[in-house]
C-alpha cells in the first residue's frame, strides 16, 4: 500500500502506470486538516482484501479512470470512468 498525507489545498497528485495492492485497501488517500485535493488514479491496477480503493468522505476526492479495480468495491468519495474489476466486468462511468 502507498500512504500519502496530503497537506494544503487546491491541488491534484496523480498516479499512472502503477499496481497497487494492499491489506486492506489498495488505494487510500488521506489528507491533512481537511484539505481539498484532487487524487487521479489513471492506466493501474488497484486492489485489496476488503475494498480495491477508499477514499473518505471527509479526505480527498478521488477519480479513477482506465484501471483495474479488484478485491472489493470502490467506496467513498470516488468517480471512476473505464474501469474494470477481477472478472474483467466493464464499468463505463461508475465505480464497481
Amino acid at each position: 500500500m502507498i500512504a500519502a498525507i496530503l497537506s494544503g489545498s487546491g491541488f491534484t497528485m496523480r498516479i499512472s502506470g502503477s499496481s497497487i495492492r494492499g491489506g486492506n485497501f489498495g488505494f487510500e488517500p488521506c489528507s491533512a486538516n481537511g484539505a481539498t485535493v484532487i487524487v487521479e488514479v489513471t492506466d493501474s491496477a488497484l486492489g485489496g482484501s476488503f475494498a480495491a480503493a477508499w477514499a473518505s468522505p471527509h479526505g480527498p476526492i478521488a477519480r479513477i479512470g482506465g484501471s483495474m479495480l479488484s478485491g472489493g468495491p470502490v467506496v467513498g468519495n470516488s468517480t471512476c470512468a473505464g474501469v474494470w474489476d477481477e472478472n474483467f466486468v466493464f464499468y463505463l462511468s461508475s465505480c464497481p
